[in-house]
């Protein structure tokens, strides 16, 4: 009863500060945001137990591949800041 409004309540805080990062922050960021900001004393445990229950997740960014095929150049270019290793 209490403890489920408790709960609604932060569900209904996680929600905001998710909407408002467009789903990019994970249970980590989301509750530093709403310790220090809001002023909130949360636990990242039931933080990211509610964003399961929700099925909230964070946006995963895409890997960047290298770009580098070896071989492919011949040019080598001047030791221009004279550097010797």
């Amino acid at each position: 009863t209490q403890r489920a409004d408790q709960q609604s309540a932060m569900e209904t805080k996680i929600r905001a500060v998710y909407d408002e990062h467009k789903g990019r922050h994970g249970y980590r960021r989301i509750t530093a945001t709403l310790c220090h900001s809001m002023n909130e004393l949360v636990n990242h445990k039931g933080v990211r137990r509610l964003m399961q229950k929700v099925r909230l997740r964070a946006l995963i960014r895409a890997k960047k591949c290298s770009r580098y095929v070896t071989g492919l150049t011949t040019v080598h270019l001047l030791n221009g800041l004279q550097r010797d290793f």
